[in-house]
């Protein structure tokens, strides 16, 4: 599911929301538009490999989100690379390019190679070669070269890094 919306959140459930798998780009525009909003309903992740951007989120529920996410807060400008690597290996988790400019910015993302009590480093730019890509969002790929943005260790299900 790919959703760019012009004027408004992505994904807007107007009551509870479930991702149990496939892809998902979601991008809502600036606040206080979200990427995913479920209006503070039980929002559950079990599945999946999901991005949803914007200048808000709704927040998966803990007690029933059994994928790790993370919900990132800062600022990001138009086609701007964002890249989560393992931050003891290297590898690659993601790579998403922004298709609008936030000046706050709250990223949701949740993938299956995501892990409890693993350290990951978030990094803007670089070099992304091969892997898949859908709208944005490239997986299993080759990173090189980006600035370091934020490191951060996975604490729980839903983890939140500013």
């Amino acid at each position: 599911i790919f959703v760019n919306a012009s004027n408004n959140d992505g994904i807007d459930s107007n009551g509870t929301l479930t991702i149990t798998g496939g892809t998902i780009v979601s991008c809502g525009t600036t606040q206080p538009e979200e990427g995913f909003d479920c209006d503070q309903n039980t929002f559950t992740i079990t599945g999946g490999t999901l991005i949803g951007v914007g200048g808000a989120t709704s927040n998966p529920t803990a007690s029933v989100t059994t994928q790790c996410a993370v919900v990132y807060s800062g600022s990001g400008s138009q086609n701007t690379t964002y890249t989560v690597c393992n931050s003891a290996t290297g590898e690659q988790i993601f790579s998403f390019l922004l298709p609008r400019s936030y000046s706050q910015m709250t990223m949701l993302f949740s993938t299956p190679t995501l892990q409890e009590s693993t350290g990951y480093t978030i990094y803007t730019g670089g070099n992304v070669s091969g892997g898949e890509s859908f709208y944005g969002l490239t997986t299993g790929a080759d990173f090189a070269s980006g600035t370091s943005k934020k490191t951060f260790t996975t604490s729980s299900t839903v983890t939140t890094v500013r």
